[in-house]
């Protein structure tokens, strides 16, 4: 007899409740099923009502997921369905704001509904950041962090070398009095080039070839480039 007031009472509820939402009054969101074309709902209140239900569903898994008694296979369960329901969070995000004008509502805070940690693109809750596999994804995260870091200081530092060396040195710097001194030099060689020819009486001097005597402009320039090279060399580029 019990069963069957329970059974009149709840039809009487759903009734009273479906003639109370014709007649534009309450409705109670946490009975129903949240639609799955967020596109359909046009009215922004009842919009806000079904992200509501859908927040307090996420807080709800939120806690479920931090039970110790939890095996591994419940929790990645749970964790799955909590990234499935940020997701529609996000899609509802989207349509209240930016199709029915409402309220922008992406970085709002919420009690017991945080992100959780993201891992490679996906959320981690609770008790799901103690599984195997997701430590060893924290700590290839971590190495290749500490990695990326380690290759963006040594590229910094290196910029700060090349960026010192080049408001410090000039041309000034890579020919200096080295470019008059090395021809100094190579004119004297060739004299003596010269003089070593005609004594040995190999023919008269017009005979002797000429030498290629390099200018003071190509002088420079290879002592400039020289200098660059080593450089080069010294900062490992």
């Amino acid at each position: 007899m019990s069963r069957n007031v329970n059974k009149a009472n709840s039809v009487l509820v759903r009734y009273q409740e479906l003639q109370a939402a014709e007649a534009g009054g309450y409705q109670d969101f946490s009975r129903l099923k949240r639609p799955t074309r967020i596109n359909k709902i046009t009215k922004l209140d009842e919009a806000l009502r079904w992200r509501s239900e859908l927040v307090k569903e996420i807080g709800q898994r939120i806690t479920e997921i931090h039970d110790p008694s939890l095996n591994e296979h419940q929790i990645t369960e749970i964790n799955d369905e909590l990234n499935n329901l940020f997701q529609e969070k996000s899609r509802w995000d989207f349509h209240i704001k930016n199709k029915l004008k409402g309220p922008d509502l992406k970085n709002r805070k919420q009690l017991n509904t945080t992100g959780g940690t993201v891992i490679e693109g996906k959320r981690y809750f609770g008790r799901a950041l103690e599984l195997p596999e997701v430590q060893q994804l924290v700590k290839e995260s971590k190495e290749r962090r500490v990695k990326e870091r380690t290759g963006k200081e040594k590229k910094v530092a290196l910029q700060r070398k090349i960026k010192r060396w080049k408001s410090s040195l000039n041309d000034d710097y890579f020919v200096g009095n080295d470019s008059t001194a090395l021809l100094e030099y190579e004119k004297k060689r060739t004299e003596e080039l010269r003089s070593n020819v005609a004594s040995t009486g190999q023919g008269p001097f017009q005979t002797i070839p000429e030498f290629d005597i390099p200018s003071l402009k190509d002088v420079e320039l290879w002592l400039v480039q020289r200098r660059k090279d080593e450089l080069k060399k010294q900062l490992g580029l």
